[in-house]
């Protein structure tokens, strides 16, 4: 009896001792937005100086508004991209970028806090709060460049647009890739219990969560943090995914997820958590649509570094959008028929050396209209693309002059062309891509450099979110 005693009274201690132990506790999260600038230069301003300030920010990781009309101006709908837990913006490339183009939205990137960053300790400070407040400041600023907001996320990005789309009618669809309801792992709960850091330390042997990770990705995951921001990211989890929540989100929901059978499916997230909620969204059945994706063979399914099928998902995504939401695809305005047979008689003297050896194919061409020189006046770019025009290092282009006189003729150029707003010489800055690098084309002494692959590497990693894109769709509809 007195061994019996004893044994309860162990017992009786060992579970109070695991009870009282150290775990992570969250109060509720704040669904309220922040406030922000409402002038849009100064709200710019305000995001660029922020990222500028954090020295330690990797390459192309910084939050940024891409705007649809290269300057700062409201558009009717813009675009908010929410990347995932100890991911960046890279995750939902392309498919972020084309659908603003498609539909003309400002685009806003934003760089969920604690994440992009090179850092010894990664993450170690990094709380539920801090993640959630962020994703809530970006949407903010979605509102404030856009009438209406889409809201486009991958994994943990779907956490935060799930949880604070509850009434907020500014948020006029959420587009969720691999949206992360609840952790694969059958384990993870144990995160959030008493001793879960503890527990997590003994079965990793280390104080840091850590994997392999492809060379092409390194620059935009952090692939080694500290555990102690896995017990809050599962606290979140827990307390925000939930039926409560689901049946709150009443605006149009498209789901779409990896899945090709048991063995092959996201192994990140839990597919039939996501189904699960689905089933409780608040969301009519008409407004809503799920797809799996089984050739996508990776949880991040709408990137074009993981993923085997993300540009069926930017197609799918598409049809949502259009079908469901009601987006129509913006059109650029056609420029006028006394132009294009201006441009098309032009180019018939300039390449009138070549035009006995020219194809009908070899006479199509595609046309942008730009004013780079702040003269009021368009000049026109010409793009070819059949093979007597184009190498392998990329095609011809023509620039002419608003009085259909050639400036420069192009070679081992590819598209898409960017017009900087900034001025060299009084002439617009170009940009475009050769050898995996952007270069840049300043005017000067009446043309522009004719071979940018033999120009050194631009002094920046990227266009400026004010850039002009010429030639992003391949297309080509005239004929001289």
């Amino acid at each position: 009896m007195k061994a019996l005693k004893i044994s309860l009274v162990v017992i009786i201690a060992v579970v109070a001792a695991y009870f009282i132990g150290p775990q992570v506790e969250i109060g509720e999260l704040s669904k309220t937005l922040p406030e922000v600038p409402n002038n849009l230069t100064v709200l710019e301003a305000f995001i660029n100086e922020r990222e500028d300030s954090i020295p330690n920010i990797k390459p192309d990781n910084e939050g940024r508004i891409i705007w649809a009309n290269g300057k700062p101006e409201v558009t009717e709908y813009s675009i908010v991209y929410l990347h995932g837990f100890s991911a960046s913006q890279e995750e939902g490339d392309p498919i972020h970028e084309n659908l603003a183009k498609r539909y003309g939205c400002n685009l806003y990137l934003p760089r969920i806090a604690g994440h992009g960053l090179n850092e010894e300790e990664a993450m170690l400070d990094l709380t539920a709060e801090k993640m959630m407040q962020s994703a809530a400041e970006a949407i903010a600023i979605g509102m404030q460049i856009g009438k209406k907001v889409i809201l486009v996320t991958t994994s943990t990005g779907g956490t935060y647009g799930l949880y604070l789309a509850e009434n907020n009618p500014a948020i006029e669809a959420l587009i969720l890739y691999s949206p992360n309801i609840q952790i694969y792992d059958p384990n993870s709960w144990l995160l959030s219990k008493p001793w879960g850091l503890q527990l997590a330390r003994l079965v990793k042997g280390t104080k840091y969560n850590e994997w392999e990770i492809e060379a092409n990705r390194a620059n935009y995951w952090t692939n080694k943090y500290r555990l102690e921001v896995l017990t809050e990211l599962q606290v979140m989890v827990e307390t925000t995914m939930t039926k409560e929540t689901f049946e709150k989100v009443t605006q149009p929901v498209f789901l779409g997820y990896y899945y090709k059978n048991e063995e092959e499916q996201d192994n990140t997230v839990s597919v039939p958590a996501m189904l699960e909620m689905y089933e409780h969204l608040g969301t009519p059945d008409e407004l809503k649509r799920k797809v799996a994706f089984p050739e996508a063979g990776h949880h991040v399914i709408g990137s074009d570094l993981t993923s085997g099928a993300y540009e069926q998902v930017e197609i799918e995504t598409i049809k949502f959008l259009e079908e469901v939401v009601g987006l129509k695809p913006t059109v650029k305005k056609e420029l006028k028929p006394e132009t294009i047979n201006q441009v098309s008689n032009s180019l018939k003297s300039i390449l009138s050396e070549d035009i006995k050896f020219l194809s009908e194919n070899d006479r199509k061409y595609n046309l942008e209209a730009v004013d780079l020189n702040g003269d009021n006046a368009p000049e026109y770019f010409v793009q070819f693309q059949s093979s007597y025009f184009c190498g392998s290092g990329g095609c011809t282009f023509l620039l002419l002059s608003s009085d259909m006189q050639l400036i420069t003729r192009f070679t081992v150029t590819n598209a898409p062309i960017f017009v900087e707003p900034a001025f060299k010489n009084d002439w617009k800055i170009l940009l475009t891509k050769s050898n995996d690098e952007f270069k840049e084309m300043a005017y000067d002494n009446g043309s522009y450099p004719s071979n940018p692959s033999i120009l050194n590497k631009a002094p920046y990693d990227a266009p400026s979110g004010h850039a002009q894109v010429l030639f992003d769709n391949s297309e080509l509809k005239y004929s001289f």
